[in-house]
């Protein structure tokens, strides 16, 4: 019983042997550090993101790639004019 046992393990570890020389010529074998930093991204995105990580809402986007949400609500906005600013052509001061 004990001889087969062990038949089985050195079958089957020469058998991982071929698939880890087959990964190894494919390319596809990712070392022990590149693998855990895969994992610990999936583990990331998948667990901790959505628990009590606050990311910026959507109106905050749409807000800061430039298109304004206070104004005029017909029409298209002055360009180069800021709405919190009005435009003076001479010194306040």
């Amino acid at each position: 019983m004990a001889g087969q046992i062990l038949g089985n393990r050195e079958v089957a570890g020469r058998l991982w042997a071929k698939m880890k020389t087959d990964r190894v010529v494919a390319g596809q074998l990712k070392g022990r550090i590149k693998s855990r930093i895969y994992f610990l991204s999936k583990i990331w995105i998948s667990v901790l993101w959505p628990a009590g990580l606050h990311t910026v809402g959507r109106l905050t986007a749409f807000q800061l790639a430039g298109h304004h949400t206070v104004g005029p609500l017909v029409g298209r906005p002055p360009h180069g004019r800021s709405f919190s600013w009005p435009a003076t052509t001479r010194s306040v001061l």
